[in-house]
C-alpha cells in the first residue's frame, strides 16, 4: 500500500474512492443501472486491463488532480452524447482525462 498523497492530501486509496463514486454518479446520471467497476478480465490471450486497474492506475498518478480526472470523465460523457454514443467504461474516458490533465499541468518556460 502506498502512503503516496497528492497536493491536496488525499491518499491513493481516498482518491480511488472519489473517482469511482464520479464515474459511477456520471453513469447512473447517463441511465446506466451499473453500481460496480468492472473487475474482472476479459476473455482471451491479450490482457488488457480490468476497469478497476485503470481507476486505479489513475488514483495512484497523484500528480494528476482529481479534479482533472473528474473533468475528463465529464467531458468524455459530453463527447459520447454528441456523437449519439454510449459511454459502457471507464476506458472511453480515458483519452478525455489524458487531455484535461495536460492541459492542467504548469507549463515550463524554456530558458
Amino acid at each position: 500500500m502506498s502512503d503516496a498523497r497528492d497536493s491536496k492530501g488525499k491518499s491513493v486509496e481516498e482518491r480511488f474512492a472519489a473517482i469511482r463514486e464520479y464515474f459511477l454518479a456520471s453513469m447512473k446520471m447517463a441511465g446506466h443501472g451499473r453500481t460496480e467497476l468492472y473487475y474482472r478480465p476479459k476473455a482471451g490471450d491479450a490482457r488488457e486491463p480490468t476497469e478497476e486497474e485503470l481507476v486505479r492506475r489513475w488514483a495512484g498518478a497523484v500528480a494528476v488532480s482529481v479534479e482533472a480526472i473528474e473533468a475528463g470523465v465529464q467531458r468524455g460523457f459530453e463527447k459520447a452524447a454528441e456523437l449519439g454514443q454510449v459511454v459502457t467504461s471507464f476506458r472511453y474516458c480515458v483519452p478525455h482525462i489524458v487531455n484535461c490533465a495536460t492541459e492542467a499541468a504548469p507549463r515550463r518556460v524554456p530558458l
